[in-house]
């Protein structure tokens, strides 16, 4: 019985593990290393160093790309599209990510029905639904900087 236990447990717990970084929202980095970015969402498809005072990471899925954007010091900018097969799926992944935001202390302006700015204590944030006519998809878009001042 213990034998089997442990695997059990220890499935159970790198899952769970797995599970709470991929609920990270991507605008949750701005201010961390890159390092913590590479720790947090594994290794990354492309990771970019050619320019000594900037750092870029690039992620890419058949649902998401996401972009991390640093200096020496810390990540300044993210963006993040998920992309969504119809309207109506990406119109709920907007109106849950436009929640989460709000949950996590944002102040919304909305500047249209599917667009929206947001401003939390060290970031700007832009979130909207996009129709990709080239692929004839529809994509959540996140683009998040530092918030200056």
């Amino acid at each position: 019985m213990r034998k089997i236990l442990f695997p059990v447990i220890l499935m159970v717990t790198v899952f769970l593990q797995f599970n709470l970084n991929a609920q990270k929202e991507p605008y949750e980095m701005i201010g961390k290393k890159i390092k913590d970015v590479i720790r947090t969402y594994g290794k990354p498809a492309y990771h970019d160093k050619s320019d000594p005072e900037m750092e870029c990471v690039f992620y890419q899925t058949k649902s998401y790309r996401m972009v991390f954007v640093s200096n020496k010091t810390a990540v300044y900018q993210v963006e993040k599209c998920t992309f969504c097969g119809g309207k109506k799926v990406a119109c709920n992944n907007f109106e849950k990510l436009l929640q989460r935001c709000k949950d996590n202390g944002f102040a919304a302006d909305s500047l249209d029905t599917y667009e929206y700015n947001l401003v939390g204590d060290n970031v700007r944030l832009n979130i909207k639904v996009y129709e990709n006519t080239v692929t004839n998809k529809f994509e959540v878009q996140m683009k998040a900087s530092e918030r200056e001042g």
